[in-house]
């Protein structure tokens, strides 16, 4: 770094400010850089290990009926369900309300 002891106060302030914004842009794709990598990471666990629970559930019964169990209460998004054949989840208009008596 160069220090210029003839520039105004102004001028030199100028001049930081405009370094820590550069500085700041750097951070913050350095930040991005790192949030994508982490959620590329998660993403390839996530398949990975999903590749693993498929091929296990082929060999393991009760292992297949454990996640057949699970998996409709875990997936809350009908695109999710579809994917597997599960039935939409019921909306507040599909219950049947039963009276009961006393």
């Amino acid at each position: 770094m160069q220090v210029d002891f003839m520039a105004s106060p102004k001028d030199r302030i100028a001049r930081l400010e405009e370094r820590k914004r550069a500085i700041d842009a750097q951070l913050r794709e350095a930040k991005a850089r790192e949030k994508k990598k982490a959620r590329a990471q998660d993403t390839r666990r996530k398949i990975l290990l999903g590749a693993l629970l498929l091929e296990e559930m082929d060999r393991d019964e009760k292992l297949a009926k454990w996640v057949r169990r699970k998996l409709p209460r875990y997936l809350k998004r009908d695109v999710d369900r579809e994917l597997f054949g599960i039935s939409s989840m019921p909306t507040v208009g599909d219950y049947t309300t039963v009276e009961v008596s006393k």
